[in-house]
């Protein structure tokens, strides 16, 4: 296992090599303790197993779910420590982020596929780490805003990098306003008084203020939740964002 470990995180994927590795990577799996405390030993190779199992999936070379996936029964044996699943999903946005504006349509249609597969166990240490997902380039923005609000719906937007999804959001305003009014509500229901919740005024205003003119009601709506949202936790730094009389009165 120590070996196999050090193979695994100094060493990258590679097609031909599976055959090899494969009877290795099955002992591996059936190998992960089941004991967290012990788990944390071995944290680093469960950690750089996923990142090669992923990679072997999005070639093609096993199926996603299924008795032959190495991929789900890596999820099997981890399912008492979620914070491997968390740590492969925030690795894989990131590893999408800097892949650029380019990917293979059938690479997206997989990286879709698994999303859809993890979004389904609604897991919401996983879920959060969506981050970096919501800024990769590479897949389609108006997917990246509808996913991003599904995983908003699982997991407790004050543990999301808020600044950094703020920044995509933002950039994507114009194009898709109501699905980032959207987005930017649910991402003020959890603030409250008692959590550091903090937004950036200077990226937050331009949606309050689109989302609160818009004709589309539902977006109106969604706007003024986000900016009720914000006053409840103490934020009066929006108070001037287009506020009416009544929420004025409600917050004297």
């Amino acid at each position: 296992m120590e070996a196999f470990d050090l193979f695994l995180r100094h060493s990258r994927p590679y097609k031909p090599l599976f055959l090899v590795v494969q009877d290795d990577m099955e002992f591996a799996l059936e190998n992960i303790p089941q004991d967290k405390a012990e788990n944390n030993k071995w944290k680093t190779l469960v950690d750089s197993l996923g990142d090669h199992l992923f990679t072997y999936y999005l070639w093609g070379i096993f199926p996603l779910t299924g008795d032959a996936s190495l991929l789900a029964r890596f999820y099997e044996q981890t399912k008492h420590d979620d914070g491997r699943w968390a740590h492969l999903f925030d690795r894989i946005g990131r590893n999408l982020k800097n892949s650029g504006k380019q990917l293979g349509e059938a690479l997206k249609d997989k990286v879709i596929e698994f999303f859809d597969w993890r979004c389904e166990q609604k897991n919401p240490a996983e879920m959060k780490e969506f981050t970096f997902w919501l800024g990769a380039e590479c897949l389609d923005a108006e997917w990246r805003l509808k996913a991003f609000s599904r995983t908003l719906d699982v997991s407790k937007a004050d543990d999301v990098k808020t600044s950094i999804c703020l920044e995509t959001l933002r950039k994507l305003l114009d194009e898709y306003p109501a699905l980032v009014v959207e987005c930017f509500a649910k991402l003020t229901d959890s603030a409250s008084k008692d959590r550091s919740f903090y937004v950036q005024p200077d990226k937050a205003k331009p949606i309050l203020q689109l989302g609160l003119k818009s004709q589309n009601e539902l977006v109106r709506k969604n706007a003024e939740r986000a900016r009720e949202n914000l006053l409840r936790a103490g934020r009066f730094i929006f108070l001037d964002v287009d506020a009416d009389s009544q929420l004025r009165k409600t917050f004297d």
